[in-house]
């Protein structure tokens, strides 16, 4: 679980280094979608179904859960889900 949770931070800091501009003020996510990145990203995050979170220690649920609402957050913004 935990590096699940590493690995997809790093997803998304190499995301938002690919496709938020220099202002840190928009994010082109058409070119997001369409990424490989992205791609990879959305995979990484359907393995998080599979995760066995009853051994994780409470920092650890936590970070688990962040990275769950991340992950929807970004898949909803990238679907046109969200404003």
């Amino acid at each position: 679980a935990t590096a699940l949770a590493s690995a997809l931070q790093k997803d998304l800091l190499r995301l938002k280094g690919q496709f938020m501009n220099d202002e840190g003020t928009s994010v082109n996510y058409s070119g997001l979608a369409a990424s490989y990145d992205f791609a990879t990203y959305i995979s990484r995050c359907q393995q998080l179904n599979s995760v066995n979170i009853s051994s994780l220690t409470p920092a650890e649920h936590k970070a688990f859960f962040i990275n769950i609402y991340n992950a929807l957050t970004i898949h909803g913004l990238v679907a046109g889900v969200l404003p």
